[in-house]
């Protein structure tokens, strides 16, 4: 997939979709919630990333959205 940089990022927005867009951002996630680093398994990422939104996400994570 190519990375279109024009996307609107949203609460709603998967993880997936926000790292296949901004591959950067994977060290982001990971560095504000070491259990994100969970997201580097190819499977995980291919299924849990896939269904879980950044609002979700965020709620585990503690961080206000």
């Amino acid at each position: 997939m190519t990375a279109d940089r024009t996307t609107l990022i949203t609460p709603a927005t998967s993880v997936a979709a926000l790292l296949e867009a901004h591959p950067r951002l994977e060290d982001v996630l990971t560095g504000l919630v070491p259990d994100f680093t969970k997201l580097r398994n190819p499977v995980l990422r291919e299924t849990v990333a896939r269904v879980t939104t950044l609002e979700r996400a965020a709620r585990m994570a503690g961080i206000p959205v």
